[in-house]
């Protein structure tokens, strides 16, 4: 049972991170006539996503046994029933001021807590935009000052969850698209054949022309001004000066070496190639293991003793606050 206000699918574009090319996706998709943008320059609802979990488990545990006995028969898992509504609400939002007959088109430059999109957004169709981890962290560098190393490895845990998504999502695999920034920007036209097909869209009704057209907006290429590095976010049209798929090619031996053991494996199972070197190569010992809440291992099942869910509530908390205090999220656009 869920009486849900249901939308059209949304479409939600989720980018590995930031400099990845979610601004392009998202005004190449605009494009299509059946498609509204979200009144968000981006929302990021999925980071926080804990809380909301948490917040689902407070409330069930109030609620008295009557209560719970009776829901039961007619919901399945009281949990994941309220995670989907207050998606709906999250939606609900989004839509504001823009026509409901429209398919939404949402974006985030991150896939933090990439697990709860299906438990908050059931109906959703997910593009997970993917992008060469060298030319993200080389325009961080250039755009906002990043930390190569800090990025590198950011990089690497954030393609991690991906491909860790495709393996547990693997039965939800015609509502998400994995899509290459690089196939993007080179092919426009049949990424986007591939793009719209995957989200039942009329290619009658899109302008290919405009597409091969779309201005730039947010890139490290346009950041001079004034003598000093400054992103803006206005649209600028695109010019033969736009390189955005060579920002790595001076790195270095032993750059390149530093990310293939950090990044190499993510990289290579994403599909994409590395650099060699004359330094010697070693296994990246990394450690993936997530700080986020294992959706697998039972943590949205109904619980019936308020003991567990008051543990779960308190296990939620502390995990998403190691999450706030190991994260540096708030650097990356500054």
């Amino acid at each position: 049972m869920s009486d849900c206000i249901e939308f059209p699918a949304p479409i939600l574009i989720l980018g590995i991170m930031p400099r990845s090319g979610t601004n392009f996706l998202h005004q190449l998709i605009c494009l299509h006539p059946g498609c509204v943008s979200s009144v968000l320059w981006e929302d990021f609802f999925l980071h926080p996503a804990p809380l909301l979990e948490a917040y689902a488990h407070a409330v069930y545990s109030e609620w008295i046994p009557l209560t719970r006995e009776k829901l039961e028969p007619v919901i399945k898992s009281p949990i994941d029933s309220l995670l989907h509504h207050l998606g709906n609400g999250l939606l609900s939002f989004l839509y504001t001021q823009n026509s409901k007959s429209q398919r939404l088109v949402a974006k985030t430059p991150w896939v933090r807590n990439l697990s709860y999109v299906f438990r908050l957004f059931p109906n959703a169709q997910i593009l997970l935009l993917v992008r060469d981890g060298r030319s993200v962290v080389e325009s961080g560098v250039t755009s906002f000052y990043w930390d190569e190393t800090s990025a590198m490895h950011q990089w690497a845990q954030a393609a991690q969850e991906i491909l860790q998504f495709q393996q547990d999502y693997s039965h939800l695999s015609d509502q998400y698209l994995v899509l290459k920034y690089e196939d993007l920007y080179l092919n426009t036209v049949e990424a986007m054949t591939k793009i719209l097909n995957f989200l039942n869209l009329d290619l009658q009704h899109y302008d290919f022309s405009k597409a091969l057209d779309t201005p730039v907006i947010g890139s490290s290429d346009l950041r001079r001004e004034q003598g000093q590095y400054k992103i803006h976010w206005q649209p600028v049209e695109k010019t033969g000066e736009f390189q955005p798929l060579n920002r790595w090619e001076n790195w270095s031996d032993a750059k390149h070496s530093l990310f293939n053991k950090i990044a190499g494996q993510q990289m290579l199972k994403l599909g994409y190639t590395l650099q060699e070197t004359l330094m010697e190569e070693t296994e990246p010992k990394m450690n993936f293991s997530t700080d986020f809440v294992d959706n697998k291992n039972g943590s949205h099942q109904h619980r019936k003793n308020l003991n567990d869910h008051d543990k779960i509530v308190k296990q939620i908390l502390e995990k998403y606050q190691a999450v706030l205090d190991n994260s540096t999220q708030d650097n990356f656009y500054y």
